[in-house]
């Protein structure tokens, strides 16, 4: 699966709108529909931002979130990657959402 195919995968499971996306990830509308519907590709920190946000969101972590963006930025990728390490375990423990 190619990048583009796993970014509309997490994207519709996710549930969020195109619009959501864009917003979330701090993205113009337009550029979530060329990779939606006109076969852009997302470069693969975009894929990763798009993954640890909807499973940040599937697991209420939000409040944390906002905390590790009070950190310096060179502290937030390291804390950011555990983070994403616990939640992908987590979820992988957890039934699917329907």
């Amino acid at each position: 699966m190619n990048r583009r195919e796993k970014f509309i995968e997490i994207l519709e499971k996710s549930g969020w709108s195109q619009t959501k996306a864009a917003r979330e990830l701090k993205r113009s509308k337009n550029y979530i529909y060329m990779i939606v519907r006109r076969g852009a590709v997302p470069s693969a920190p975009l894929l990763e931002l798009l993954e640890i946000k909807t499973l940040i969101v599937r697991f209420g972590l939000e409040k944390i979130l906002v905390s590790v963006r009070k950190l310096p930025k060179h502290k937030q990728g390291e804390v950011l990657a555990v983070m994403k390490a616990v939640v992908q375990h987590h979820a992988s423990q957890c039934p699917k959402p329907v």
